[in-house]
């Protein structure tokens, strides 16, 4: 769990420890990153979730107990907080009490953001809990079902189509603004030709914003492989399908984006 803030220049001429009305004082915290589970439902093959020996580590495959949840809304309390991103490699949905939680964070005056594998049917109570999101981020790495499920396991892309239509039908019928959407996709070998296709199903799900990113891959287990692994040619086209998703995406006010030095590694890949 983490917090991004500014911070005003501190000179202290002896250690000393600060209390939190100090703390208050000093630092003007935003935005809080807050991981409340490292339990997933999926065991994506580029992810730490796919082994087992990371699993077992203390703390790496269970929800964030009470005593500490109460610490977070505490912090929230005490501390000059907006915002709140619900992310870190466990899925925040996983968790059995995920909806009161999302209610909890919002009582507490902070717009949530949250990112999520949209893996399972969602009810209708789980729907509106959605619908209080500022900014949603879901995660879909190609419209091969097939593929998909290979790499990510435990998934459908039937899932997540259906979450993502069953939410604009739900935000339609209660009359709530949806939040911003952004989809999100992680680039290997075996699904990078696969960007125009990713653009156009963005379009037909009329999301905000779509994301592109090159997979950086935690584990040793084969595929998914490494873009810099690209022949030439695959790389090129790569290229030249990013080109054509930034036009139509742009076409159909759809923000297109690609995140880091994705561009960059597929240019280097299709000049070697």
């Amino acid at each position: 769990m983490s917090g991004c803030s500014g911070i005003r220049d501190i000179s202290v001429d002896r250690p000393y420890v600060m209390d939190d009305e100090e703390l208050a004082r000093l630092f003007e915290p935003r935005h809080l990153i807050a991981e409340l589970t490292s339990r997933c439902n999926l065991r994506c093959r580029y992810c730490q979730k796919a082994l087992d020996t990371w699993n077992a580590l203390p703390g790496r495959d269970e929800d964030l107990p009470e005593p500490v949840l109460d610490n977070v809304f505490g912090a929230l309390r005490r501390l000059p907080f907006q915002t709140v991103q619900l992310s870190g490699i466990g899925e925040f949905t996983f968790r059995k009490d995920w909806v009161e939680l999302l209610y909890r964070f919002r009582d507490a005056g902070v717009a949530v953001t949250m990112i999520s594998n949209f893996a399972r049917p969602f009810t209708e109570r789980e729907l509106d809990a959605l619908l209080t999101l500022q900014h949603l981020m879901v995660s879909i790495d190609t419209t091969d079902a097939e593929l998909l499920k290979r790499v990510r396991r435990s998934v459908s892309l039937a899932n997540i189509t259906t979450n993502l239509v069953q939410m604009r039908m739900r935000a339609r019928k209660t009359g709530v603004s949806p939040p911003y959407l952004r989809l999100n996709a992680v680039l290997y070998l075996e699904n990078m030709l696969g960007i125009e296709d990713l653009a156009y199903y963005a379009i037909e799900n009329r999301v905000d914003e779509m994301q592109y990113e090159r997979m950086i891959l935690q584990t040793d287990l084969r595929p998914p492989h490494e873009l810099t692994d690209a022949p030439p040619d695959r790389a090129s086209e790569a290229l030249r399908q990013a080109q054509t998703a930034r036009d139509v995406l742009t076409q159909h006010g759809i923000r297109p984006s690609f995140h880091g030095d994705l561009l960059q590694t597929l240019e280097a890949s299709a000049a070697a």
